[in-house]
């Protein structure tokens, strides 16, 4: 994998380097061992691990775990996919993990029992589970082949990584055109940029979207969906048996195809066109003023609007909101940069942070009734 530049100090999350962020996933590439079974065979024990055999054979171990075999912990991530697979509300799930082990372990194996025969995916690496998925999701899209086939065009367009980094969920590349920029208002220039974000554990699809980067306040949106690929694919089958999925197995010809076809789909998404409509959406947001003298109504509208949630969240929107953004003021612009300079609190996690970027182009896409009950004093 040919190295670029590290990320820059900017106003957006720093993440990791791009060379600290290649070495993990090459890591996780190389030591990732996924196994199939039937949800039967499946148990936990009463400290939420989970118990690899040798040969290869999975189970959540309930009882003493023998000589022979390994426990393994889940993360966050995986806990919730079980918990949702086991139909356990995931808060509760964390609740009793913490106040009763055996508990929680008792609902688990109830919910596992229930679907004996349905097979899951165990996605492991170094002892620990990383994804708890069915037999449908679709391997071969890996992070590290993906960031693979992106870096090299991404430096040959002049594109120059922002921020990247790799969370329990998803990987993010957000990448900047320092040469393609235009002006929003007179000095209130931004440049374009994409953002390349996939999962690998079962957290969304490959997506490349617009990246609208505010050179003011350093402040990054992310736009529309310019692609994106599912990981789905036809079911594979374990009988009745687990068994291990080998690595050489996981690109199957429409991987071939996909990764085959990357330079014309991230050459497609970089198009001048999907920059101008960007930036023409945005002039017209700096004209629609904010009448509504009710800023935390405005606000908590807005968080209903693009499903944001948190009352810590609303307060950093809200006071960004009152000071102006910058010179976007009391307006649709203003609000969006609202919603993208709290994704700069240090509190938050990437994921989070990210959804906020996000959450500042969905409201440049609302309707006019939408805006007209957000921005209307009531």
């Amino acid at each position: 994998m040919q190295q670029a530049t590290q990320p820059q100090t900017t106003g957006l999350r720093r993440g990791k380097s791009l060379v600290e962020l290649a070495t993990e996933l090459e890591r996780i590439k190389n030591n990732t061992r996924d196994f199939l079974v039937p949800a039967g065979k499946l148990s936990m024990n009463e400290n939420a691990e989970l118990c690899f055999t040798t040969p290869p054979k999975v189970q959540l171990a309930y009882q003493a775990v023998e000589n022979h075999e390994k426990t393994v912990a889940l993360n966050s991530w995986s806990s919730g996919q079980l918990a949702n697979f086991t139909e356990i509300p995931k808060a509760y799930y964390d609740r009793i993990k913490k106040e009763n082990p055996r508990l929680l372990a008792d609902s688990v194996n109830h919910g596992l029992a229930r679907k004996p025969t349905e097979p899951r995916m165990v996605r492991t690496v170094d002892g620990k589970v990383r994804a708890f998925v069915s037999n449908k999701f679709r391997r071969g899209l890996g992070n590290f082949e993906l960031l693979d086939s992106n870096l090299e065009i991404m430096m040959e367009k002049g594109f120059q990584v922002q921020s990247a980094e790799l969370t329990d969920q998803r990987l993010y590349v957000k990448a900047v055109s320092p040469k393609v920029q235009a002006e929003i208002k007179v000095g209130d220039v931004v440049n374009f940029g994409i953002v390349l974000s996939n999962s690998d554990v079962g957290a969304g699809e490959f997506r490349l979207e617009t990246f609208i980067y505010r050179l003011s306040c350093l402040n990054g949106m992310v736009g529309a969906k310019l692609t994106s690929a599912r990981h789905l694919q036809r079911a594979i089958s374990s009988g009745e048996e687990s068994m291990e999925i080998f690595s050489d197995q996981t690109l199957n010809l429409s991987d071939a195809a996909f990764f085959s076809g990357m330079r014309d789909m991230f050459l497609n998404a970089i198009k001048p066109e999907n920059f101008d409509v960007a930036v023409n959406k945005l002039r017209e947001a700096s004209e629609r003023k904010i009448y509504n003298t009710n800023l935390d109504q405005v606000v908590e509208l807005t968080m209903n609007a693009t499903k944001v949630r948190g009352e810590g969240i609303k307060h950093s929107i809200l006071a960004a909101l009152m000071s102006g953004n910058e010179g976007a003021g009391l307006t649709q612009y203003g609000l969006v940069n609202s919603f993208t300079r709290a994704a700069q609190d240090a509190a938050l996690d990437y994921d989070t942070a990210t959804e906020l970027e996000r959450a500042g182009g969905q409201i440049i896409e609302l309707g006019a009734q939408q805006w007209k009950r957000i921005a209307e004093s009531h």
